[in-house]
């Protein structure tokens, strides 16, 4: 029997590539430091690392 897939809510995002590659390069980061070169609040950059599936990923990594 086949799955079927989840529906991707595809949003509007102001959110470039570059950025995006910027927080995940600094996942390590805490959210105050991120802050000071994104142009985004704190809000902001905790609800793209969980749409990019950050949070997921860290602690996949601690498991390891």
């Amino acid at each position: 029997m086949k799955r079927k897939q989840k529906g991707l809510k595809a949003k509007e995002s102001n959110w470039s590539n570059d950025q995006d590659s910027c927080l995940i390069e600094n996942n390590s980061m805490t959210i105050e430091q991120v802050m000071l070169f994104l142009p985004f609040s704190g809000n902001e950059i905790k609800a793209r690392k969980q749409f990019l599936g950050l949070y997921k990923r860290h602690s996949q990594m601690k498991s390891i």
